[in-house]
């Protein structure tokens, strides 16, 4: 599992240091990055990654819906391989779509984790915490205790 808020710096070869707490549970050097919501990177280990497209494909591809998000979210997808210093090279493609900064916030959501600019990542969680317990309670169902 995936948890916690780390804040590194891309190296001018766009690459990042996996947190150790991270590279420890990836089980394999492989990971997938791929286009996720409010401007932030997903990044998938194997196994969650095929349990990811196992989903993707019981959404039924003649809905217009489902299509436009099938290709969005596949099309955006990188393989890419922790080096022997636990860094990810992340594809200028990716980071200039997504206009990642040198400065960046590493969250773990569970199942995988996230890459945000620090300069979308600040003023989200400061929005979006500020109102924790509102969210909760519009989740319904909800309990952490």
């Amino acid at each position: 599992m995936f948890f916690g808020t780390y804040r590194h710096n891309l190296d001018d070869k766009n690459r990042l240091v996996v947190p150790s707490k991270f590279r420890n549970i990836l089980g394999s050097s492989s990971l997938y990055i791929m286009q996720g919501y409010e401007g932030a990177l997903e990044v998938y280990k194997q196994e969650t990654f095929a349990a990811l497209v196992s989903r993707i494909e019981k959404l039924a591809y003649n809905d217009p819906n489902a299509r436009n998000f099938i290709r969005t979210r596949l099309s955006s997808v990188v393989e890419v391989e922790v080096d022997n210093s636990g860094r990810i090279s992340l594809p200028v493609s990716l980071v200039n779509r997504y206009n990642i900064t040198k400065d960046v916030v590493v969250i773990g959501v569970n199942d995988h984790f996230e890459i945000w600019s620090a300069s979308k990542w600040d003023p989200y969680i400061e929005e979006v915490g500020s109102d924790l317990e509102n969210i909760a309670a519009r989740l319904g169902n909800y309990d952490d205790h």
